[in-house]
């Protein structure tokens, strides 16, 4: 694509693509202070039969002096970082954002005496794998034979789409989620609910005070289970973010809640059974929020009950 420019940065050369498609060549800046930055987005396609599986990612070398100034960025649409292992299924294609930009906050000794003009280039090298992806089609058990498994069982390694990985991080970085851990065989903690349905609300910017079948329904589709007792019991927690008022049937959200953590997944198994999934990821506290976890694992299941997101999440270990 043509380079979407911020600041005084300018593009000098046009990058090329390589002929065997793997390699973005000759991208050529000029980059002069702070804020500066040149981006370009291009589409990487699979466009064979079988799934293809990054082997091997060539970005370019800065020096230690270019290091202290310069940050050079290859992520997905969603911000995800593009990293070896990862997959794009047969048919598909992801794009592709590449930033190389000149960082914010620098001390006086580190800015160079003169703008810099940059050659760069970037490579991507994919394989064919028979590595399993989350199938598109849901498996349909009846209802004595769906087993929800714990967040302590093994599965085996699977890949999620982009898109997948943004939404389960979403879902992931409610915040506050960590106040409780829970297994599906376990009643739901209500302190967790709680925080599920700020969030639910907060984030679509809807009216403060809620018909109480909204609310309900919203949780069934996060959890995937019945919470009919949150009206009941969401008024006893402690600084509760959510209050019912049985003589209107209405919840209130009191306050939405800032950011409190980040997470990056780093695994993901499939755990079979009923479209079961296991999520590992880092987690790391943000705004001071008090979040002194390092890891959360969680159950989750792949459904239609929400079309948006798509998954429910059905146990949480924070660790």
């Amino acid at each position: 694509s043509s380079a979407s420019t911020t600041g005084s940065a300018s593009e000098i050369e046009s990058p090329t693509i390589s002929e065997d498609g793997k390699k973005i060549e000759n991208m050529k800046v000029h980059l002069t202070k702070p804020k500066d930055s040149v981006t370009y987005t291009v589409y990487v396609a699979n466009n064979g039969s079988i799934n293809a599986e990054i082997t091997s990612i060539k970005t370019p070398t800065l020096t230690e002096q270019q290091k202290k100034y310069l940050e050079f960025s290859v992520t997905y649409e969603n911000g995800n970082s593009v990293t070896k292992s990862n997959m794009i299924n047969a048919g598909e294609k992801e794009k592709v954002i590449i930033k190389i930009r000149f960082k914010e906050e620098l001390e006086k000794e580190d800015l160079p005496k003169e703008g810099e003009e940059i050659e760069l280039s970037f490579e991507i090298q994919y394989v064919q794998t028979e590595r399993s992806t989350t199938e598109k089609n849901l498996t349909t058990i009846p209802y004595n034979e769906d087993v929800v498994p714990k967040t302590t069982d093994k599965g085996t390694p699977v890949q999620f789409s982009q898109k997948d990985i943004a939404t389960l991080t979403n879902m992931l970085e409610v915040p506050n989620l960590y106040v409780s851990s829970f297994e599906n065989s376990q009643r739901l903690p209500i302190d967790v609910a709680t925080h599920v349905a700020n969030w639910l609300y907060c984030r679509n910017d809807t009216s403060k005070i809620v018909n109480s079948s909204g609310v309900i329904l919203s949780l069934f589709n996060y959890f995937a289970q019945s919470v009919v007792e949150f009206k009941s019991r969401c008024n006893g927690i402690e600084n509760t973010v959510v209050t019912y008022d049985s003589s209107s049937d209405e919840f209130t959200i009191k306050e939405c809640e800032n950011k409190t953590h980040t997470i990056q997944i780093t695994e993901t198994e499939n755990l079979g059974n009923n479209n079961y999934y296991k999520i590992t990821a880092t987690v790391e506290e943000v705004n001071n929020s008090g979040c002194n976890y390092d890891e959360v694992v969680a159950v989750v299941q792949k459904n239609m009950l929400n079309m948006a997101r798509g998954f429910s999440i059905k146990a949480l270990k924070w660790n």
